[in-house]
């Protein structure tokens, strides 16, 4: 048996994001039930994961070249703090 290994170097995935809005809706029963019946669902933020509870407000990110996107309050805060580093001198 043979076998080859080698480290494969660690990436940076980025995402393009025209416009975003941190409130934009709370997680409901009534939305999951109305988005559940589409190709895309929307009820975990894109970036992370992370499952939204009732009550839960998420955000809604306009990627470059996609649909929506729902953000959670988290990696939207991330987000801010990416683009106010990139505007200092």
């Amino acid at each position: 048996m043979y076998e080859l290994s080698r480290e494969i170097p660690k990436h940076t995935k980025t995402v393009k994001i025209r416009e975003a809005k941190k409130d934009f809706t709370p997680m409901s029963d009534r939305y999951r039930a109305i988005r559940e019946k589409s190709k895309h669902p929307m009820c975990s933020c894109f970036w992370c994961g992370h499952k939204f509870g009732n009550g839960e407000m998420m955000g809604l990110a306009l990627m470059h070249k996609a649909l929506n996107e729902v953000i959670c309050g988290t990696c939207f805060d991330a987000m801010q703090e990416i683009e106010e580093g990139e505007d200092k001198p």
